[in-house]
């Protein structure tokens, strides 16, 4: 037996696609390198990246633990304060209703119109009156 060590890679079919053109692409970059070397290279490259992703991934998680610890407190609040909100907002509209404010406010809406209808008739007469004086005075100037 020999007493060289060998290194294997298994490599999955989609590992694979983006890997031949890199291959290719090195080889004719690296014209004068060996074979082994730019392998060796591309299977570095192939390393940092998987280990970059397994980072990110355990970063994402670990960052998704953080804000799922953070956000239970602040939900277990949140929450009897929205009870406690909705049960006073309930209560206050059934005031308004048995108070019957939405038609004491038609009401009062449509007296303010009459009397804005009448104040701006009384306006336009005046102000008719007004301008009729003044051509009489006028024509007799």
């Amino acid at each position: 037996m020999s007493d060289t060590k060998r290194k294997t890679f298994a490599f999955h079919q989609d590992d694979l696609d983006w890997i031949n053109p890199l291959i290719l692409e090195w080889a004719e970059e690296n014209e004068g390198k060996e074979k082994g070397e730019l392998l060796a290279e591309l299977l570095q490259s192939y390393r940092h990246e998987k280990e970059q992703a397994t980072h990110n991934r355990e970063r994402a998680h670990r960052l998704q633990e953080q804000a799922t610890r953070i956000a239970k407190p602040i939900q277990a609040t949140l929450n009897p304060l929205r009870a406690t909100l909705g049960k006073a907002i309930t209560k206050f509209t059934e005031k308004t209703d048995s108070l019957g404010l939405d038609s004491k406010l038609d009401k009062a809406e449509h007296r303010i119109d009459a009397t804005l209808t009448r104040a701006g008739t009384g306006i336009d007469r005046l102000a008719s009156k007004s301008t009729q004086k003044l051509k009489k005075l006028r024509k007799t100037e």
